[in-house]
């Protein structure tokens, strides 16, 4: 019995027909020009049915040799977006000086500007500045919402400086060096008190007096502090044994295999019939029937996402490269626009060929079969309800299926 085989062109994936089939690449993913397309054979028994007459394919498989593949990357399954985590924007609407709700709930007013300091000021500050520029002083310095700029800004207006005179006294401490405070008012520096600056920002005195002493500390030259909150080695950390449990616990999940993106893929699979949380719990009721301690949801979720590039869904069928190319293009693409036209034209003379070869193999004095085969998804075995057969080795069940007529 002499053989002929008729292939018809990839189809797009948005239109392909359940009787798709694969070819069988153990290695490498199938080229560009066998994407998700339907492999057709006709065995016949006469000479004039023969492969003549299939129409040119474009489709056919090519040699891949000269193809270059960029190496697989492990890509974040998440972005991160800092900004938008609680405590950040917690943060942000501290520095900024408006409401902001603490860790322990609490709920903490925006800063406001207070009532300059009384008519018996040495300084007259009230008479120097106006409401509306003290408004304004106060508006600049919150919109710098940064706690290391604003304590440049106060390292500005502060001036420390030795006494000309001192009477020593060997009863009493030496004084401190003199302290004088300074805005500007019509591009001019001008001396104002302590209470009328603190009012006029609406900081308390702790914020200033942290400025003032890294001044004298260092020579009255000095710069602000740096901003060291947390910055420091008394963290607290999780003992290794915990976090080397909940790798033991992931690694310990059966992966499943997937027959499109076996080679090509970097990504492990695993049964989506239970979520993370249920892994938490499984693992956390493991570790207390251990009588040992258990990482946190938190924690758990951390090293799953992080450490593992693990996720509960199999690959869908594979998708053509140049529908792919076409859907994620920018418009105006005139070449890819053709040959995505051209592709269309291809897949629906391929399905014309199928249909001609299946009229053909009806007619009484043919003596010839088609046969459509398919790889179907790859069916892990054993599957049930239970947790327990979710942490139990599968095996891959590879299921051919062949119809023909």
């Amino acid at each position: 019995m002499s053989s002929s085989s008729s292939s018809s062109s990839s189809s797009s994936s948005s239109s392909s027909s359940s009787s798709r089939s694969t070819s069988f690449h153990s290695t490498t993913r199938r080229s560009n020009l066998m994407q998700s397309g339907e492999t057709l054979e006709v065995i016949s028994q006469q000479n004039n049915h023969s492969s003549n007459n299939v129409m040119p394919n474009d489709g056919s498989p090519q040699n891949t040799d000269n193809i270059v593949q960029s190496p697989n990357k492990n890509k974040k399954k998440r972005v991160r977006n800092e900004a938008q985590w609680k405590k950040n924007k917690t943060k942000q609407l501290k520095n900024l000086g408006k409401q902001y709700t603490s860790r322990t709930g609490k709920t903490v007013p925006a800063k406001a500007m207070k009532p300059p300091c009384s008519d018996k000021c040495r300084y007259l500050c009230s008479n120097k500045f106006s409401e509306e520029q003290r408004r304004e002083i106060f508006n600049m310095y919150w919109a710098l919402s940064s706690f290391q700029r604003q304590r440049d800004f106060l390292n500005s207006v502060v001036m420390v400086f030795l006494p000309a005179v001192r009477r020593i006294r060997t009863t009493t401490k030496n004084r401190k060096p003199n302290t004088y405070y300074s805005l500007v008012n019509n591009g001019q520096n001008v001396r104002v008190c302590k209470t009328f600056l603190l009012n006029t920002l609406g900081i308390a005195d702790r914020t200033l007096r942290t400025v003032i002493e890294a001044k004298t500390s260092e020579g009255f030259l000095g710069s602000a502090p740096m901003d060291s909150r947390g910055k420091h080695d008394h963290h607290i950390k999780t003992d290794p044994e915990v976090l080397d449990s909940v790798r033991v616990h992931i690694n310990s999940i059966a992966r499943i295999d997937s027959h499109y993106l076996r080679a090509n893929t970097s990504r492990e699979y695993i049964d989506g019939g239970l979520t993370l949380a249920d892994l938490h719990r499984d693992y956390k009721n493991m570790r207390e029937s251990d009588k040992k301690t258990a990482a946190n949801y938190d924690l758990y979720y951390r090293i799953f996402t992080k450490q593992f590039n693990i996720s509960f869904f199999i690959p869908k069928k594979d998708q053509c490269d140049l529908c792919e190319s076409r859907k994620n293009a920018v418009d105006g693409d005139e070449v890819l626009e053709n040959q995505y036209l051209e592709h269309l034209r291809q897949k629906e003379l391929s399905r014309a060929e199928k249909k001609n070869d299946i009229e053909a193999c009806k007619m009484a004095e043919s003596n010839s079969i088609v046969a459509i085969f398919d790889l179907q998804a790859v069916m892990p075995v054993p599957i049930g309800e239970s947790s327990a057969f979710f942490y139990k080795s599968k095996l891959n069940c590879l299921n051919l299926t062949v119809s023909y007529s």
